[in-house]
């Protein structure tokens, strides 16, 4: 009997259970249980992440125009009846590659603000520079802005990723400047910097960034 109930709890932890009970107004009916095994979810599971990875890949390489279901199926050596099982059309993976986006943006935005947060305004204009790449993927970045010009769902995503990272800046200067126009002012200036250093082409050296930070904190006490 103990080897038996280990053998059940071995079981247990690689089966997910679903159970649907309709007998339970005594009408008799009789209740269905279906057991998925776990490796078959975690397997679906992955297969989705790869196919949101290898889209985000895409993007990154050629733009919007360079996530085509038929070549990323090629490249991860899956089906189109993979893709068809995890999203319900191009239109929904086209979604899930923007929530991805947004969520990695933001997450880069708390772990550079977390290293910061015992920074001056400042210190922490000085130091832009040097949390740039875990900040921004210039590539990717460069590419969801062009899509934002023509989608509707991507300039939603990317305004929310922008008004976040503002919101960051402006937090800083609204410690010294105290809440108003100026702050927001102020917070625009590193802000608009950096969108147009990360897709500018040819790119800005991180030598002339540093220089162009260095001379605004410079300048900047003259603002307060």
């Amino acid at each position: 009997m103990k080897g038996t109930g280990r053998r059940q709890s071995r079981a247990s932890t690689n089966e997910i259970t679903a159970r649907t009970t309709t007998g339970q107004t005594g009408s008799g009916r009789s209740v269905m249980s279906i057991n998925i095994p776990y490796r078959m979810v975690r397997s679906s599971m992955e297969a989705r992440e790869r196919w949101i990875e290898a889209g985000i890949e895409a993007l990154r390489a050629d733009g919007i125009d360079g996530v085509r279901i038929d070549r990323i199926a090629r490249h991860l050596g899956l089906t189109k009846g993979s893709f068809h099982h995890h999203f319900s059309g191009a239109g929904q993976y086209r979604l899930a590659l923007l929530e991805r986006f947004e969520s990695d943006a933001t997450e880069a935005l708390r772990r550079v603000d977390a290293d910061l947060v015992e920074a001056t305004a400042l210190e922490a204009l000085t130091r832009l520079p040097e949390v740039l790449d875990s900040l921004f993927d210039v590539p990717l970045e460069r590419a969801v802005r062009a899509w934002a010009f023509a989608d509707a769902d991507a300039l939603a995503a990317l305004e929310r990723v922008d008004a976040a990272r503002l919101a960051a800046i402006e937090a800083r200067w609204v410690a010294i400047l105290g809440p108003g126009e100026r702050a927001r002012i102020a917070a625009l200036v590193p802000h608009l910097l950096v969108i147009g250093a990360s897709v500018a082409a040819p790119p800005i050296s991180a030598t002339e960034l540093r220089a162009v930070f260095d001379l605004l904190a410079s300048i900047a006490p003259a603002v307060e």
